[in-house]
């Protein structure tokens, strides 16, 4: 075939023949441009000591974010270091979100606790991170939502004056740029920023989002045009990131427009194990692991932790910076005591509210998938199955404008055993589980309606295993530990299940699931007790674990970072990524994390430009 469909051999072909071999060659060509090489900045790897202004620590949502823009100033040089190595192929196609390769992660599991996550395998929450270039942002469901502005004007109460909604709003719209027609010209919305934001809709889904739309109409739920303007109470279309049929993943977004600069350098496959201070506690560089040789990077005037929330805490406290027992326990010396790896919050999901019902949709064939997206984009795989539409509800009050529950969902088309194993492969889930998911799905659709517990009353908790960076440390969720959570939830739960008994799902003889739990067995389905016993058995993460490292004002006793992002007590050093946030935002937090890195970035700027009196053009600033 290769030596048929050369191109330039086409004048010793026939019409059909060369007709072929055009459409050959464009297949292939669409295939290969999906993980093209050249989108990402080469790997380098520094001389030993060898020194950089300016060092970040991560490649994710956060890092690429502030490595691109400190790499703005033609006169510093910037340094990114990455554990991972290139996103690969599957991973920017939507359609494969829940496929993609395992290299592409750092596999967490939560320590073992009662009532949490005990129908998951070893009675664990799994926590998987990113590990490439973009970070999370390479293997997340691609959802955009900044969260609510009561959000934000919360974090200034906590005492991080600057960072109400008002003054977050313009670092959204820098950072956006919107694709979605109908909200091009929004207030809220920036169309010059790096990051691209869009829908996603493919017909294959139709059935079942008209079969849910109509059930929500008929129960008088909210709708809402933009869960990011100005309200964001109801249920809606989903914006995402993703551009043209291909996922936007932010190192893509931000380091290929960036990597031609010849003060950005990217160091791959490469992973800090240690914040280089001296006695006077300055930071002066890191120490890297790459190819089993360690390497000593001397930074000139900051090291930035973007490494997210379980990463940059962890190299904090192996640096000595952390809750002094605990360091001094590992034989830690105690560089600065701070309450590091506390304040952890994150979304609890429950994945055991599921309707059955008869078809909708017909499922399109792998190969008819396949053809629309390498011809087009367009088509199954250039979406996903989950929360094409989702909403925001608040279980107590209909007319409150902040959410407690963000709503998901999950479709499955008849007979799909492929597509429930491969995305409950990902949960973490017990095979049991998933099993009695794979029979019930044989002979009807599958729809499961996920709760979110937006606003957690519960913390959990990071510490330290060991002394080893490249082992786990001891993660807590702090999931039902509270009963204001517990309470959240079942409202949902009982909220969310009428739309099983709409007329609209009547029509196709919808039922609700009676999943029997070997350890519920002895409450009665439906109940308020059968549902607080499902949630400890299949309520698990949405993976928004934030707040180890959080910004607060300098009396703040749980303050780890000011609100420049400076971290108390050491000088050249910042933490920028979703450990600092105060309180976890209502929704996803990929775009809050975007957020927060360009507002940082900013800091920094304004920090060091004046103290150096450096000619500095802005860019992209709306």
């Amino acid at each position: 075939m290769e030596t048929l469909c050369r191109p330039n051999q086409s004048a010793n072909l026939g019409f059909t023949e060369i007709v072929f071999c055009s459409f050959f060659w464009s297949l292939s060509k669409s295939f290969c441009d999906i993980g093209r090489r050249d989108l990402y900045p080469e790997d380098e790897t520094p001389r030993f000591g060898s020194e950089f202004d300016f060092i970040v620590v991560g490649a994710g949502s956060a890092g690429s974010v502030v490595a691109a823009r400190l790499s703005e100033v033609d006169k510093w040089n910037v340094l990114l270091i990455e554990a991972g190595a290139n996103p690969t192929l599957a991973s920017n196609i939507p359609g494969a979100a829940f496929n993609i390769e395992d290299e592409m992660y750092f596999n967490y599991f939560t320590e073992p606790e009662a009532g949490v996550c005990e129908g998951f395998k070893g009675k664990s929450c799994y926590w998987p991170r990113g590990k490439a270039l973009g970070g999370t942002s390479s293997v997340n469901t691609m959802l955009y939502i900044r969260g609510n502005r009561k959000d934000y004007d919360g974090w200034e109460k906590l005492g991080c004056p600057g960072w109400n909604y008002k003054d977050v709003l313009p670092y959204f719209k820098k950072a956006e740029n919107m694709t979605i027609e109908r909200l091009r010209n929004s207030s809220y919305h920036g169309t010059k920023g790096y990051l691209c934001v869009g829908e996603m809709y493919t017909d294959d889904y139709k059935g079942m989002i008209d079969l849910l739309s109509a059930s929500i109409d008929e129960l008088g739920l909210k709708r809402v045009e933009d869960v990011n303007g100005e309200s964001q109470m109801g249920f809606t279309m989903t914006s995402v990131t993703v551009c043209r049929g291909e996922r936007s993943n932010v190192a893509k977004s931000y380091l290929w427009p960036a990597k031609k600069r010849s003060n950005l350098h990217v160091m791959k496959n490469a992973f800090v194990t240690k914040v280089l201070i001296n006695r006077n506690k300055q930071v002066y560089g890191v120490q890297v692991s790459k190819n089993g040789r360690l390497f000593i990077i001397k930074s000139k005037n900051e090291v930035i932790l973007s490494a997210g929330s379980i990463n940059s805490p962890q190299l904090l406290m192996l640096s000595g910076i952390g809750p002094k027992d605990q360091l001094q326990k590992l034989g830690i010396e105690s560089v600065q005591n701070l309450r590091v790896g506390e304040n952890l919050e994150d979304h609890f999901i429950f994945y055991g509210l599921i309707f059955k019902f008869d078809s909708v949709n017909k499922a399109v064939p792998l190969k008819e998938k396949a053809f629309l997206y390498l011809t087009n984009r367009t088509g199954p795989l250039a979406s996903i199955r989950a929360s094409s539409l989702i909403g925001f509800i608040n279980t107590k009050n209909n007319d409150s404008d902040w959410p407690d529950i963000q709503v998901h969902n999950l479709y499955f088309h008849q007979n799909d055993a492929f597509g429930i194993k491969s995305i409950f492969s990902r949960t973490g889930i017990d095979d049991g589980f998933v099993q009695y998911i794979v029979e019930e799905n044989k002979n009807k659709d599958l729809l499961l309606m996920m709760p979110i517990l937006l606003q957690p009353e519960g913390k959990g908790r990071l510490l330290l295993k060991n002394t080893n960076p490249f082992n786990s440390p001891k993660l807590y969720s702090g999931y039902m530990k509270e009963q204001a959570d517990i309470s959240t939830m079942i409202r949902a739960i009982l909220y969310l299940k009428r739309l099983c008994y709409t007329n609209a799902m009547k029509k196709f003889n919808a039922t609700l699931l009676n999943i029997r739990f070997e350890k519920c067995a002895n409450y009665t389905f439906d109940t308020d007790d059968y549902w607080v016993c499902a949630l400890s058995q299949v309520g698990g993460s949405i993976y928004h674990q934030v707040g180890t490292c959080r910004m607060g004002a300098a009396n703040n006793p749980s303050a780890v970072v000011d609100p420049r992002l400076k971290v108390y007590g050491i000088r050249g050093l910042r933490v920028i990524d979703a450990s600092v946030f105060p309180r976890v935002t209502s929704g996803n937090t990929n775009a809050p994390t975007i957020m927060v890195a360009e507002k940082g970035s900013d800091f920094i700027k304004e920090d060091w430009i004046s103290k150096n009196n450096i000619p500095y053009r802005a860019f992209n600033v709306q």
